[in-house]
């Protein structure tokens, strides 16, 4: 009875009333605990029924023989107890329904924390199955579809797990088992109140802990390895769309090439006057298409992307295989041709030395070195010379003049036999200096000239003296022997260039002219624009001059040390830093000669 007045004041109290909802999840916390105590209670209240039966049934019989008012005074107390008695069986009904229900609720609780965790697990599976990284662009696009799917479906689970997470830290906290969620410890408190089973609250709080415990950790790195996972995937479908795009580019760019490059003429059926136009073309095209950078950069951007921890698909593998193939063959294709297209104006082009191979007979050849200069191949002996055969022969007749006593007689019988035998006596002064003037050579004495430059202006010489002359000069040959005497007497090391000064001083002093004229020309070689020049000039100059009776083996008579004829030119200046024209004819006739 006391138990049943203290029941009905605490669901009576305003103070319950107004914290309904924690009561129940009080209620249902302690639910474990309080069902035993309920069954305690129950058993007590069915070990009174006998009691309570006997007194009702007594009371009644008492009832009928009492008179009134005493028998409705009885009656009413028997009315009283039998209305409290039944209150208290309703009371003990509900309470032990709702014991059972909220340990249930609980119950239910653990299973769906266990089906959380399950459901999780099978996310991990699902978002591990999506990698590694996708090889292509489609890949990495699906994958990253597949991601944000996974997270829509983690954004719609979120609610129920944090609410379970929640629930189940609640439960644990009424329990003071809160440290040992939050820390992942185990129980190690095994005193329990008097009465409460021990075995079903243990169990229900170590599986509850559990799951709470390995639902939070997994749900957190499910969550975190998503974000992370979409972070890559993003990071690789821009480098990927970029990728393709480059090689989308540099395929039409090597389409367009190879297109191009396939209507160009084979280089046997190009015409000569066509070779330098072709070259232009394929260095344009070059130009044009600078595919080595584009390849590369292809190739770069591969290699980031396997750094990224992308394995690159058959099919983009193949590709780049396909592009460096493709590049390389067109590459090696430009290379070959470009050579060829130059050996062939080298050779047969209007600055070639094609022409001059008829200078020589069998068994001799003429060959050309790399630095265009040119040597002879003796087929019969296998050996190789840098001298024309026939200036060889000319050499050795120039030695038997060396009977001839007096140097002045012996040099000059050289000199004419020289000039004679390169037909240097048939071209005029002035031819020399039109062609000269013609080929670009004005103004440029301090300059180099090639042997493709030299064999140009010397063609240009001969041509115009074969006019005059056409019966008594072979161009070819002329021009031949005179290349290869100018490059003994001034490049016998054979670099293949020489000063402008000296290619110009070695033919006017062997043309045909008066020597006054000769020395007035050679001289405005050296001067200014006020006609002057110093003595590093005039010492270039007679250098120069010197070269040819050095190159004849008459040095010792003319020539040698050319400081002292400069020292002796510029007295003729009386003392002035410079020398003009007239200085230089009037110590040219002086005797001694030095030239």
């Amino acid at each position: 009875d006391g138990y049943l007045g203290e029941e009905r004041r605490t669901v009576g109290s305003s103070g319950v009333q107004n914290n309904f909802r924690q009561f129940n999840a009080r209620a249902a916390i302690a639910a474990a605990h309080h069902r035993a105590y309920i069954q305690d209670l129950q058993a007590e209240v069915d070990s009174y029924q006998n009691t309570f039966d006997n007194l009702n049934h007594t009371g009644s019989q008492v009832t009928g023989a009492m008179v009134a008012p005493d028998s409705h005074k009885l009656q009413a107390r028997l009315e009283e107890m039998n209305k409290r008695w039944l209150h208290l069986m309703e009371k003990s009904i509900e309470i032990r329904g709702r014991l059972e229900s909220n340990t249930e609720q609980w119950t239910r609780l653990v299973k769906t924390l266990q089906s959380l965790v399950s459901w999780v697990n099978d996310r991990q599976v699902e978002l591990q199955k999506q990698q590694p990284l996708g090889g292509d662009l489609a890949s990495v696009q699906r994958q990253a579809v597949d991601n944000q799917r996974l997270q829509q479906q983690l954004k719609l689970k979120r609610p129920l797990i944090e609410q379970s997470l929640n629930a189940g830290k609640f439960y644990l906290s009424e329990e003071g088992e809160d440290a040992l969620y939050d820390s992942g410890g185990e129980s190690t408190d095994d005193s329990y109140p008097d009465g409460i089973p021990e075995k079903d609250a243990r169990h229900l709080i170590h599986k509850m802990r559990n799951l709470l415990r390995l639902l939070n950790r997994k749900w957190s790195d499910l969550n975190q390895s998503c974000i992370k996972w979409q972070d890559k995937v993003d990071e690789v479908v821009e480098r990927m769309i970029i990728f393709h795009d480059t090689m989308d580019s540099l395929h039409d760019r090597l389409v367009a090439a190879e297109r191009e490059v396939k209507d160009w003429p084979n280089v046997a059926e190009i015409i000569i006057g066509e070779l330098q136009t072709e070259i232009d073309r394929t260095k344009s095209f070059q130009l044009r298409y600078p595919l080595q950078g584009e390849v590369d950069d292809v190739t770069d951007q591969a290699n980031r992307l396997q750094e990224a921890d992308v394995i690159l698909s058959h099919h983009n593998v193949h590709k780049l295989e396909n592009f460096t193939q493709r590049w390389e063959s067109l590459r090696q294709m430009l290379q070959d041709r470009l050579q060829y297209l130059q050996d062939a104006l080298i050779a047969y082009g209007p600055n070639s030395q094609h022409f001059l191979g008829e200078s020589v007979d069998s068994p001799w050849e003429r060959a050309v070195a790399g630095n265009k200069v040119p040597f002879y191949i003796n087929h019969a002996t296998e050996s190789t010379q840098w001298d024309h055969p026939q200036l060889t022969i000319l050499m050795d007749a120039l030695m038997e003049l060396n009977k001839i006593r007096f140097a002045a007689y012996r040099t000059g019988m050289k000199l004419r036999m020289l000039q004679k035998k390169l037909c240097l006596d048939m071209v005029s002064l002035q031819m020399s200096v039109d062609a000269f003037d013609n080929h670009g050579l004005r103004g440029r004495n301090d300059k180099l000239i090639d042997v493709g430059e030299m064999i140009q202006c010397l063609s240009t010489i001969f041509e115009a003296a074969a006019k005059v002359h056409s019966e008594l000069i072979n161009v070819s040959l002329s021009v031949d022997m005179t290349l290869n005497w100018i490059l003994d007497v001034y490049d016998s090391v054979r670099s293949g260039k020489l000063r402008v000064l000296s290619f110009k001083v070695g033919l006017i002093l062997l043309c045909k002219a008066q020597l006054e004229d000769k020395y007035r020309y050679i001289f405005r070689l050296i001067a200014d624009t006020n006609a002057f020049a110093d003595q590093r000039k005039l010492g270039l100059l007679l250098h120069d001059c010197m070269q040819i009776p050095r190159q004849l083996g008459e040095i010792a008579s003319f020539g040698g040390s050319n400081i002292e004829p400069v020292r002796s030119c510029f007295e003729k200046a009386n003392g002035r830093p410079e020398i003009e024209a007239s200085h230089f004819l009037e110590w040219l006739k002086l005797e001694p000669q030095s030239l």
